[in-house]
């Protein structure tokens, strides 16, 4: 099952997948497995350029479930 999903709300010149992170502004990660790109709000990210989840890469943080919080 895919953990992106298709942004529906705001209208774009492509429909991209996005993770919901929980931050406030979406930047744009490129998945090499394709390759496609994908939105993502999680103000935790480093890497761009990386597997998606879709595609075995890792999900981003989400904002509020950061592991050393737990």
């Amino acid at each position: 099952m895919p953990i992106l999903t298709k942004m529906s709300e705001v209208p774009t010149p492509e429909s991209l997948p996005f993770f919901e992170g929980g931050g406030n502004t979406f930047h744009k990660h490129r998945c090499p497995h394709g390759p496609h790109d994908w939105l993502c709000n999680s103000p935790y990210c480093e890497v761009l350029t990386d597997l998606c989840p879709d595609h075995e890469g890792h999900e981003p943080v989400r904002k509020g479930s950061e592991p050393w919080r737990r």
